[in-house]
């Protein structure tokens, strides 16, 4: 468990959030190395919103209407949020129909974009 939450931290300080990252792994450090928990409720397992989130993500990744699109997935309270950019409407479309039949999704917002300019 120590390492995983060390490797963990490794990858988010490489993602360029160093400082905030930096002064929570001493105090989750300091938890672990005295045998407590980092967090009061801390089971190691995925929230539902990430688990929604992976599973979109993976669907959107597989669909061949949505090759090349860029698209963010987001899930906050069964809430999806979409962002990024594609070549057209039809693969906004995609994308929304996609997530709006995920298990435990209540809403999706989009806020995906066609580049002005694109050929439709």
């Amino acid at each position: 468990m120590k390492n995983c939450i060390k490797l963990m931290i490794f990858i988010m300080m490489s993602f360029g959030t160093t400082q905030l990252i930096a002064q929570n792994t001493n105090i989750m450090t300091a938890q672990l190395d005295q045998g407590t928990s980092a967090a009061p409720n801390d089971t190691a397992t995925p929230t539902n919103d990430d688990v929604i989130s992976t599973n979109i993500r993976s669907k959107i990744s597989q669909d061949p209407l949505l090759t090349g699109a860029n698209i963010l997935v987001t899930t906050q309270g069964g809430v999806v949020t979409l962002s990024g950019t594609v070549s057209n409407q039809t693969q906004i479309d995609e994308a929304v129909k996609i997530a709006k039949t995920e298990n435990g999704v209540t809403s999706v917002k989009s806020s995906i974009n066609v580049p002005y300019g694109t050929p439709p």
